[in-house]
Parts: C-alpha cells; structure tokens; sequence
C-alpha cells in the first residue's frame, strides 16, 4: 500500500475543533449502520466536509474504545478509497477532508467501522473524526494515475497452452482467467514485468483475461482473445505410383482423431470405411489414401482435425497426380528405333531391358530422355533387342512417377 509522509493541513481539511463539531451537529444521532453519505460533486474544499460549526468541550468520560482509520483498499483508476477502523459503539464517525465524496458511518457493536470515499490522484490527507471525541485522526494517501497493464501471448497448439507475458505495476498480483474462470496467478517484479503459461486449454477462440491487484484492490486489467487452433501442420501429400495411393504425413495435437474429405466428402479406403488417423505421443501421424480417377492433375484433400467427433480445426493440401508415362515406337530400321511418348514434365525416363539391364549408348552411359512439355523422344540401338522388351521408367527426384513398355520388332 502506497502511504507517504504525513502531509500538512491540506487545502479541504478541516481544524478538529471544526470536524468534531459537524459531527456533534450532524452526526451524533445517526442511526446504526447508517449508508455512506455521498456529497455532492464539485471542488474538494466546496464539498469535502459539513458545515463548520463552534465545538463544544472535550467530553468527560473518554471512550472505552479508541478512535483509529486505516486505508484498507485504493481503486486508483475510479479515486475510490476504502477506510477501515475502530471507534466507540454507536457513535457517529464521519471521513472528510482533502477528498470529493466524504462519508458518514456509525461504529458497530463491535467497534469496527468501514467507509469508503472518493478522491481526486495525488498526495491527500483524509481526515476521519469521531462524535464526542476532540481530535480528529489524518490519513495520509496517494491515489495513483494508473497507465493500463499490457499482455502478449503465444500460443503453443499442439501443447494447448499460452505463454502469457506482460508489465503492469511493480510488485502487483496478475490474476489470470480463462472464459471467466481464474485459470492461475503471477505476480510482478520490481519493474512491472510478469509472465504465466496457462495450460490445458480447450481448441477454439480462449478469452485470456490479466487483472491487476495491488493496495488491496483490482487496478486495472488488461484481455485478449487466443486461437488454440486444432490444425494439422507440416502436411504434406505425395503421390506413391507403384502402390496407387497417395501417402499423407504431418503433426497434430495427441488425443485428437484426423478425417480426410474430399469436395466435402469422406475419402473413403478400398473397404468403404472412412480413412482417419490418429497421432502418435509426438503428434506425428500418417495415412494412405486412393488415387483419384483418371484425369485428375491436382487432387485437393482436407485434413480435418476432430475431439470427440468435433472439428476443432482443418488444413487443406494438394497431390499432384502426375502424367502418366507412355511409349511407343515411332520409327524403326538400319539397326535404330525412335521411341517417343509422353509423362510427367521434367521427369527422367530410364530403359531397362526385360532382363534387368540398363540399356547403354556406344560409350557405355546409360541411356535416358527428359520429359519437357509433356512429350519425350529417344533413339536406341536395335543390336540385340529383336523381339525385346523394353522396360521405361519416369521418376522425379528419385520418387518413381510412372512406368510403360514397348517391344522391339
């Protein structure tokens, strides 16, 4: 709690013989458990106190219990200051001086009373006076002006988790909630700064709120709103020829369920189930899904994560189907064939014979054609390959992207 210095009589306060004497003309009546009285808004010398009135001599008997005031809570931001103390049962005591509300209460049985006013920022001194006692008590206070907290996050999906971070006022309490509900606390060092993890959030739009607490009251607060996003990433879809499928990897959060559509449709597997995967501990998954029909060049596939059958997020990816490779002879004599066909532009074709060798040119490299836009063309030897097989194969990058043969006449 911030309490400078005992201040000097500041400009709304008043002596004591006035404050004790308001109360005596005011006050001393008042009923127990009378509400806080409110003056009216204006100047805080205009309207701070009662009207002065002369005070009468200092009572005989001294009170069983003795008058004292404490600040017990500042809400900065409205000027709203909360007093608490002691005082003899059922008198009257008023809090006035430097403030713009004053108030009014009647001690309990017990003694205690509470009462709260209403301030403008700075340096004041609250005077609390009790009827029937002859000096009034001060109450030094500062009322700060308040600059708002601030909060960044970031969002950790597959962990489900938002490192918060923020500043605020030195040493304050930050209490966190989620969607309303207090999810943790953190507290600010001595230059403002704080940060907190909240962790074991749902998927979907989390409302993150920071609330700032210091001098026994909440100053101030700061929210945002955080996707925790379901999503699959890291996918990728590549076509496997030789087995018809179209293999499909990434990561995902662990304990969620993957689907995969198609134009808003299960892809389904060769049983007619529905294709799905689940992550492993480390959020890797995998599946194989078939091959569109022919003509498909691109092949869109929607990876849909899922809770509980729901969706708490989706990725769309694409397999390039790539052209199928053809061939045949165009020309054939003088110890010579022209092959030509067509594949996957920028593939390599290969020849093989039936045997499982390589064919060679005259300098013993092997042969091979380059797919350019969609056509290739390769002259071979005939020497020996009467009546051959000739095996092709197309491949990109090592990964095998179409296969054809042709015979030798």
């Amino acid at each position: 709690m911030h309490i400078p210095r005992p201040l000097g009589t500041t400009r709304a306060a008043l002596s004591g013989a006035a404050l004790v004497g308001a109360l005596a003309a005011g006050l001393a009546a008042a009923p127990a458990g009378a509400a806080t009285a409110a003056a009216p808004a204006g100047p805080a010398a205009a309207v701070a106190s009662p009207p002065a009135v002369q005070a009468g001599s200092a009572p005989s008997v001294a009170p069983s219990v003795a008058l004292s005031a404490r600040v017990t809570a500042i809400k900065h931001g409205l000027g709203r200051v909360t007093l608490s103390g002691t005082a003899e049962p059922g008198r009257a005591v008023f809090v006035g001086g430097d403030v713009v509300e004053s108030a009014a209460r009647v001690a309990s049985e017990d003694g205690t009373w509470t009462a709260r006013i209403r301030a403008q920022p700075g340096d004041r001194v609250l005077q609390v006076a009790e009827s029937g006692v002859w000096k009034p008590v001060d109450v030094p206070v500062t009322i700060l002006r308040l600059l708002a907290p601030e909060m960044t996050g970031v969002v950790d999906d597959s962990g489900r988790s938002v490192a918060l971070s923020g500043s605020g006022y030195p040493n304050a309490r930050i209490v966190i909630t989620v969607d309303g509900e207090r999810a943790g606390t953190a507290k600010a060092d001595a230059n403002g700064d704080w940060s907190s993890t909240v962790r074991g959030l749902a998927f979907g739009q989390r409302h993150i709120g920071a609330a700032q607490h210091f001098d026994g009251a909440q100053n101030g607060g700061v929210d945002d709103v955080f996707l925790v996003d379901g999503s699959a990433v890291d996918v990728r879809a590549d076509v496997d020829h030789d087995r018809g499928l179209i293999q499909v990897s990434g990561r995902a959060p662990s304990g969620t369920e993957l689907g995969f559509l198609h134009d808003g449709a299960a892809i389904t597997g060769p049983d007619g189930a529905a294709v799905s995967a689940v992550p492993g501990d480390d959020g890797v998954w995998r599946a194989s899904l078939p091959l569109p029909g022919a003509g498909v060049r691109f092949h869109a596939i929607d990876v849909v994560t899922l809770v509980g059958g729901t969706e708490v997020g989706r990725t769309t990816t694409s397999a390039t189907i790539p052209e199928p490779l053809t061939a045949r002879v165009q020309s054939q004599g003088e110890g010579r064939a022209v092959l030509v066909g067509g594949g996957e532009p920028g593939a390599t074709v290969r020849f093989t014979h039936e045997n499982g060798a390589p064919l060679r040119d005259g300098d013993g490299a092997a042969i091979t054609a380059i797919v350019g836009r969609g056509t290739w063309q390769r002259t071979i030897s005939t020497t020996g390959l009467g009546g051959a097989r000739i095996l092709l194969t197309a491949d990109v990058g090592g990964s095998v992207v179409g296969r054809a043969a042709v015979t030798i006449g």
